[in-house]
C-alpha cells in the first residue's frame, strides 16, 4: 500500500516525499518560449520604426528675435518678460504662416503645418523652427522658408504700426497748427498787453512747443528702420532616430522585448497548477506569498525577537489610524485569552513618548484584586488599579472578577471608564482575547480599529475571514492584521517502541512531531490523534506578571 505524500504517491520504506517537477518545467518552457517571442516582436518593432525614422529628415533654423513695435514681443514691455516669446512661436505655426509659406514653396498649408514645430530654449530670444521632410533638401527648404517668411511678416507688421504712428502724429501737428492759428488771430484783435492778451499769448507759446515735439516724434518715426530679427543658425538638415540607424533600432527592441518576456515569464513556474510549493531553487516558498488575506497585514512577528517587527507594526498601526487618541481592540481567532502582541506594542508605543494605556479583559494582570472588574464593582480605584510601567504605560488586567466582564462591559460603566482612559491616553489597546467571545465583541463597537492577530500560515486564512466577519457584524470599523509565526519544530524521530510520557506540570504546550511520510502502526496513530485534540485547545493560562517578558506561540498570551 501506498500513502499520498503532497498529493504525489511514496512507499512505506521512503521517508522523504518525492515532489513532480514537470510543472515547474513546463512553466520554464513557456517563459524561456515568451522571453523568444517578445524579443523576436521587439526586433520587428524595431526595423519598422527605424526603417520609419530613415525615410524621414528633419531640419533646424535658430531665429535670434529682437524687440519690435506691433509685434508680442516689443520695447514697450520688460526686458524680462520673455514669455511674450512663446505667442511668437505660436506665430510661426498659425494659419497666416502656413498660407504664406504654401503659395512660395507650392505645398498644401495643412500638411506643412503639420511638419513644423517651434520651441523656446529657456531664457533666451531665441526660436528653434523644425521642419520634416521627405528628404534633406526638402525639410532644409521647409524651415528657412519658415524663419524667412516670420521675420519678414515682423517686419511688414513693424512698418505697418510706424505708417500708422506717422499718420497719427502729423494729424496731431496739424491739429495742434489750425489752434495756434486761430489763437494768434484772437491775439491780434485782443487789446495789448491787456490780460486776455498775456493768456492768448501763453497759450499760442503752448501750442508751438506741443507742435514741436509731435514734429520730432514723426521724424524718429520715419527715420527708424525696424529690425525684426535674425537668422542666427541656417537650417541644417539631419536624418531622424537613434545613431547608427536601423541596426541600433533593431537591437535597441531586441533588448527591449527580451526583457518584456523575461518579466512576464518569471512568474510562470508560481502560477502553474499550484502543485509548485517551492522555489525554483527548492527552498519553501514564504508562507505570506502563498496566502491571500482578507485585511492589510501591518506584520509579521517571528518567533524569535519580535521586538523589531513591533515596531514595524507600531509604524504601520500609526500610519493607517490617523485618529488620537486612538482605541485598538486586539485579538485572535484561537479560543485562548491574552495576547501574543499586545504588550510588546503597549511597550513599543510608550518608548516612542505615546502615552499608552493597555486594557487586558481576557486575563489577569498583576496582583489579585486589581483589575478593570474590581474597579467597576467599587472594591479598588481606577488609579490603584492601573499599575504603571515607566512614564507612558499604564496597564489594567481583567481582575479577580473576570466573568463579571461579560456582561459589565456591555453597561454604561464600562463605557465611561473606558471613555476615561481613553481620554487620559494617546492610544488604548483593548486586549479582548478571542474574536467570537462576548467581551471581544463588546468592545468592538468602541474601538477605532481592531488589530486581528492570526497564524502566518496558508491555511488559516478562512478561519481569519470568519473572525473578521464576526466582528464586523458587531460594528468593528476597520480591521488590520498582525501573522504570528510558529517555531519551527526539530525534526523527531518517530516513536516505536518507548512508552508515551505525561508533560510535566505547569509546562506548555509541546511541538508535534512532523511525521509526514511516514507510516505509523495504527496504535501510535491513536496516540498522534490524541496529542492533536489536546493541543487543539490550551488551557488556561494563570495571571503572569507585568513586567515579564511575553510568551510567544500561537494563540498565547503577551
Amino acid at each position: 500500500m501506498h500513502d499520498q505524500v503532497n498529493g504525489v504517491p511514496a512507499t512505506s520504506g521512503d521517508a522523504t516525499p518525492r515532489r513532480t517537477t514537470d510543472p515547474a518545467r513546463r512553466g520554464r518552457r513557456l517563459a524561456a518560449l515568451l522571453v523568444v517571442v517578445c524579443a523576436l516582436a521587439g526586433a520587428g518593432a524595431g526595423l519598422w520604426w527605424g526603417l520609419q525614422q530613415q525615410s524621414v529628415h528633419h531640419a533646424t533654423s535658430v531665429v535670434l528675435v529682437n524687440p519690435l513695435e506691433g509685434n508680442p514681443f516689443s520695447p514697450n514691455g520688460r526686458g524680462d518678460e520673455l514669455v511674450n516669446l512663446e505667442t511668437e512661436a505660436q506665430l510661426v505655426r498659425s494659419d497666416t504662416m502656413g498660407d504664406l509659406v504654401g503659395r512660395a514653396l507650392g505645398e498644401d498649408p495643412t500638411s506643412l503645418l503639420a511638419d513644423i514645430s517651434v520651441s523656446v530654449p529657456p531664457n533666451t530670444q531665441l526660436l528653434e523652427v523644425s521642419a520634416a521632410g521627405a528628404t534633406a533638401e526638402q525639410a532644409a527648404l521647409r524651415a528657412q522658408a519658415f524663419t524667412e517668411t516670420y521675420l519678414a511678416f515682423r517686419r511688414t507688421r513693424a512698418e505697418s504700426t510706424s505708417f500708422r504712428r506717422a499718420a497719427e502724429l502729423e494729424e496731431q501737428i496739424r491739429d495742434r497748427e489750425d489752434q495756434q492759428e486761430a489763437l494768434s488771430k484772437e491775439l491780434d484783435r485782443a487789446t495789448p498787453r491787456s490780460s486776455r492778451a498775456a493768456v492768448l499769448t501763453q497759450q499760442v507759446v503752448n501750442l508751438n512747443v506741443q507742435a514741436d515735439e509731435l514734429r520730432a516724434q514723426l521724424g524718429a518715426t520715419r527715420v527708424a528702420a525696424p529690425n525684426p530679427g535674425q537668422v542666427v543658425t541656417p537650417a541644417v538638415s539631419a536624418r531622424a532616430g537613434l545613431p547608427g540607424g536601423v541596426p541600433t533600432a533593431v537591437l535597441a527592441g531586441l533588448l527591449a522585448g527580451a526583457a518584456l518576456g523575461w518579466v512576464g515569464g518569471s512568474g510562470l513556474p508560481r502560477r502553474d497548477g499550484g502543485t509548485r510549493d517551492d522555489d525554483e531553487d527548492g527552498a519553501p516558498a514564504p508562507r505570506e506569498r502563498l496566502a491571500v488575506w482578507p485585511a492589510p497585514v501591518l506584520g509579521t512577528l517571528p518567533a524569535v525577537a519580535p521586538a523589531r517587527a513591533l515596531t514595524t507594526v507600531r509604524a504601520a498601526l500609526l500610519a493607517a489610524e490617523h485618529a488620537r487618541p486612538l482605541t485598538v481592540l486586539v485579538c485572535h481567532p484561537a479560543d485562548a485569552p491574552g495576547s501574543a502582541s499586545a504588550v510588546g506594542l503597549a511597550r513599543s508605543l510608550a518608548a516612542a513618548r505615546l502615552r499608552t494605556v493597555l486594557v487586558d479583559v481576557s486575563r489577569p494582570l498583576g496582583p489579585p484584586g486589581r483589575g478593570l472588574s474590581d474597579v467597576l464593582r467599587g472594591d479598588v480605584r481606577l488609579d490603584d488599579a492601573a499599575l504603571p510601567e515607566g512614564s507612558h504605560l499604564r496597564l489594567l488586567g481583567a481582575g479577580a472578577h473576570a466573568a463579571d466582564l461579560d456582561d459589565a462591559l456591555a453597561g454604561p460603566a464600562a463605557a465611561q471608564l473606558l471613555a476615561q482612559l481613553r481620554a487620559d491616553a494617546d492610544v488604548l489597546l483593548l486586549v479582548g482575547g478571542a474574536a467570537d467571545d462576548a467581551r471581544a465583541q463588546a468592545l468592538a463597537g468602541g474601538a477605532d480599529t481592531v488589530l486581528l492577530e492570526a497564524p502566518a500560515e496558508p491555511g488559516s486564512g478562512d478561519r481569519t475571514a470568519a473572525a473578521l466577519e464576526v466582528l464586523a457584524r458587531v460594528g468593528a470599523p476597520t480591521a488590520h492584521l498582525v501573522l504570528l509565526e510558529r517555531p519551527a519544530a526539530a525534526p523527531v524521530a518517530p516513536p516505536v517502541a518507548e512508552p508515551s510520557r505525561a508533560p510535566a506540570a505547569g509546562a506548555g504546550p509541546q511541538p508535534v512531531p512532523d511525521v509526514r511520510g511516514l507510516r505509523p502502526r495504527p496504535a501510535l496513530r491513536l496516540r498522534l490523534l490524541a496529542t492533536r485534540l489536546v493541543l487543539g485547545r490550551p488551557a488556561a493560562v494563570p495571571a503572569v506578571p507585568v513586567c515579564g517578558s511575553p510568551h510567544h506561540r500561537q494563540g498565547g498570551v503577551g
